[in-house]
């Protein structure tokens, strides 16, 4: 009887152990520890082996590399259809800067797109790098217009379907200081006369808070027309005479942001956007497998954007993984529409008046329910718009603007 005893009492210790590390494990699956893994991995760069040490030392939890690549993939299958949301808004932007930079997996080559409308970034890993991508996601018959460097993949897409695009000036420059590296002294003059008109046109385009619409228009227009004067005027050398072709060509394509109001000059703002892309690809280890490719393409527009519209990512995860693990529809990325705001004409001056040599904060409502904004008064501009601040750091309304009525 002793000997069945010590096997009974030996089965009963097993087991609870198997239940106290199950439990264990299935506490992972909560929806706060699902997206902190998510956080840990594609926000702080973290890898594998930082995690597992950050859970097994802080929360005394053991857990082994494919269970958090399981965590990953739930985070991962929550964020998809945001993510799928914001791809089929790309062919409906009228702005739209472009950027791609390389991806490894496995020893393949693939290509990393970025895509950064005015509310939100999207990134997609495709393993091409020509205009099939941008047919693909745009379409063909896409009305916007295209912020994006020289290369040779969104001519093609220009040529093919006539979409607008506004080549990056700051490429630009970069390839106009490359003549003034070569021998030839005329060459070197004329990349010279070119940095100058350069200058020149990114002086008055700095100035704009300063002038008037028209007198700005003017000033941005001849800044112009200087400019593609002098690079016209080439030398009879290969590099300069490409560089002359390049403005006969695409005077249209460097110059557009002079005529289209919200459109910059040069394709920072996508590759400000990949940069969090260029430094997580250094530090991790890349992808392995298309499942690690879709999490990479959906947390980096998650965290890109969210910036974006000042959210925290976090708490994003959080709800998105929350909703998704209770079958309800998960928070949306898109951008929300500006709000409007009222306010008594009477009332605006008498708080502009009493308050001409401060900022003056007023607690008011805004068109979303549930939000309140604060209105900020300028006491040297009281009669422009009115910048609104989200007061409880809800950021569908950050950045908008209205006017007193």
């Amino acid at each position: 009887m002793d000997i069945f005893a010590r096997t009974a009492k030996r089965f009963i210790r097993f087991i609870t152990h198997r239940c106290r590390r199950k439990f264990r494990l299935a506490a992972w699956s909560g929806s706060a520890l699902t997206a902190w893994i998510a956080y840990l991995k594609g926000v702080c760069h973290c890898s594998f082996s930082t995690i597992r040490k950050f859970c097994r030392d802080v929360l005394h939890l053991p857990i082994s590399r494919g269970q958090l690549a399981k965590v990953l993939q739930k985070a991962s299958a929550a964020l998809a259809q945001s993510h799928r949301a914001l791809q089929d808004l790309l062919p409906k932007q009228d702005i739209l800067n472009v950027d791609e930079t390389g991806h490894k997996e496995k020893g393949l080559r693939l290509w990393t797109w970025c895509f950064r409308a005015t509310g939100f970034t999207c990134f997609k890993i495709e393993s091409s790098r020509g205009s099939k991508v941008l047919v693909a996601i745009l379409g063909e018959a896409f009305e916007g217009i295209l912020g994006c460097d020289y290369f040779s993949a969104y001519r093609k897409y220009r040529g093919d379907f006539n979409t607008s695009l506004q080549f990056c000036l700051a490429h630009l420059i970069r390839d106009v200081k490359f003549l003034i590296t070569l021998p030839e002294a005329s060459v070197v003059a004329y990349g010279q006369r070119l940095l100058e008109g350069l200058r020149n046109l990114f002086h008055t385009y700095h100035q704009r808070e300063l002038m008037e619409l028209p007198v700005f228009q003017q000033a941005l227009e001849k800044a112009r027309d200087d400019l593609v004067a002098t690079g016209l005027e080439a030398p009879e050398h290969k590099p300069a005479q490409n560089m002359a072709e390049r403005f006969r060509q695409n005077t249209d394509s460097y110059f557009r942001f002079i005529n289209t109001p919200g459109l910059e000059p040069t394709n920072n703002l996508a590759e400000q956007a990949i940069r969090f892309v260029v430094l997580d690809r250094h530090v991790t280890q890349r992808t392995r497998s298309v499942r690690g490719q879709q999490w990479c393409e959906r947390i980096w527009s998650t965290i890109a954007t969210c910036s974006q519209q000042q959210r925290s990512v976090f708490e994003f995860l959080h709800q998105t993984v929350s909703n998704h693990f209770a079958g309800q529809p998960t928070p949306s990325l898109l951008p929300s529409g500006p709000c409007t705001v009222t306010m008594n004409l009477k009332a605006w001056k008498y708080i502009w008046i009493a308050n001409r040599f401060a900022w003056h904060y007023i607690l008011i409502h805004s068109n979303h329910e549930r939000f309140f904004c604060y209105i900020v008064i300028s006491p040297q501009k009281p009669n422009i718009f009115i910048k609104l601040l989200v007061a409880n750091g809800a950021t569908m309304c950050s950045g908008c603007y209205g006017s007193a009525d």
